[in-house]
C-alpha cells in the first residue's frame, strides 16, 4: 500500500481516483489502530447516510461532478411518467413505469435524486451560503475564503519512509501572509451529537495529518488553520463549525504515532494479523480521558517532518 510509487504534491482528483491511489490515509490508520484485521480486509462502505453525505458534498463543492453523478427528477418528468402509466395512482413512484425509469438512470451510471431530496439540497445550500456570508474567521469573511478556495483536491507526502495521503474538501493558501486555511465539510444527523462524533470517529486526527502533509509539500513555515464545518443532513439543516482543542490535537498526534508504529510492526512481520482474538475486551472509560504526558521519554517518537534522517 504505502510503498508504491506515487508523486507527492497537491492534485485535483476525483474520489474514485483518490481511493485507488497508494498511500496511508488517516481514515485507514484510525481503523488499523483499533483492528488491523478489519482495516486490511475492509470493503467500501455504502449506506444511506454516506450516500447523502456524498451528495451534499458534491452539490456544495463540485457542481460538475454533481451533474455527472446524479440525475435530478423533475415535475415535468413525473407528469410524463403519469401520462405513460395512463391511470390514476396514489404514488406514481410505486409503478412499474417509474421503476423502469429509475433502472434506466442507474444503468447510465448515475444516481437519481427525487424532488424531495432536491428541495432538501436547495435548503441546505441556502443555509450554507447564509452561514458563509456571516461567519468571520481570522479576519476573513468565510464566503470570501470559500470562493477563493480550491475544492476536492488530493494531497500526498512522504515521511518516515511511508507515503501519506489525504483528500481536501476546501483549502486556500495565502502566500502573502504565509497562511493556509483548510475547511472540511462533514454531515451529521443530529447536531447535538457533534462532540461525541468528533471523538468517536477521531475527526481530530484529520487536522494533524493534513497539516503534516502541507508541511511535507513545502509549506512547513506557513501558519495552518483547520476548521470542521458540520452540516445537519435533516431538517432544520443547521450549519456550525467545530475547532479542535489543543489537548485533543496533541492526543491525536500521540495516537497517530502509535498507529504508524503498528503499521511498521506489521510491515516487518513483528505484528501478526489473525481473523480472531483470544483477548477479552474490558470496557472502561474512553482512553483519551486518561491523558498521559506527551513528553514521556519512554515512548518512541516517529519523525514525520520528511527531513533526511541524520543517523542513516
Amino acid at each position: 500500500m504505502s510503498k508504491a510509487k506515487q508523486k507527492t504534491g497537491i492534485f485535483k482528483m476525483t474520489d474514485e481516483k483518490y481511493f485507488a491511489s497508494p498511500g496511508l490515509s488517516q481514515s485507514f490508520l484510525k481503523q488499523f489502530i483499533v483492528s488491523p484485521f478489519h482495516a486490511l480486509n475492509q470493503k467500501p462502505k455504502v449506506s444511506k447516510g454516506l450516500s447523502k453525505g456524498t451528495m451534499i458534498h458534491n452539490y456544495l463543492l463540485d457542481p460538475k461532478e454533481f451533474k455527472k453523478s446524479y440525475e435530478v427528477e423533475t415535475e415535468k418528468k413525473l407528469e410524463e411518467i403519469k401520462a405513460e402509466y395512463g391511470k390514476e395512482s396514489k404514488n406514481i413512484r410505486l409503478t412499474k413505469v417509474y421503476k423502469d425509469y429509475v433502472a434506466g438512470v442507474q444503468e447510465s451510471g448515475k444516481s437519481l435524486i427525487n424532488t424531495t431530496e432536491m428541495s432538501e439540497l436547495k435548503q441546505i445550500k441556502k443555509n450554507f451560503m447564509e452561514f458563509a456570508e456571516n461567519y468571520e474567521y481570522d479576519g476573513y469573511n468565510f464566503l470570501e475564503l470559500f470562493e477563493k478556495s480550491k475544492k476536492e483536491y488530493a494531497i500526498f507526502g512522504e515521511a518516515a519512509g511511508y507515503l501519506f495521503r489525504g483528500k481536501l474538501d476546501c483549502f486556500f493558501i495565502d502566500d502573502f501572509a504565509e497562511k493556509i486555511y483548510i475547511f472540511d465539510l462533514k454531515t451529521i444527523g443530529d447536531w447535538s451529537k457533534a462532540e461525541r462524533q468528533v471523538t468517536e470517529y477521531k475527526y481530530y486526527w484529520q487536522e494533524s495529518v493534513y497539516k503534516m502533509l502541507f508541511s511535507l509539500n513545502g509549506y512547513e513555515n506557513y501558519e495552518k488553520h483547520f476548521v470542521d464545518i458540520f452540516i445537519e443532513s435533516v431538517y432544520p439543516y443547521f450549519i456550525f463549525t467545530v475547532i479542535n482543542g489543543i489537548d485533543l490535537i496533541s492526543w491525536g498526534q500521540r495516537e497517530i504515532q502509535e498507529a504508524i508504529q503498528m503499521w511498521r510492526d506489521y510491515q516487518d512481520g513483528t505484528l501478526k494479523i489473525k481473523p480472531y482474538t483470544t483477548d477479552t475486551l474490558n470496557v472502561n472509560k474512553p482512553r483519551w480521558w486518561e491523558y498521559e504526558d506527551l513528553n514521556d521519554d519512554k515512548k518512541k517518537h516517529i519523525d514525520l517532518s520528511g527531513k533526511p534522517n541524520e543517523k542513516s
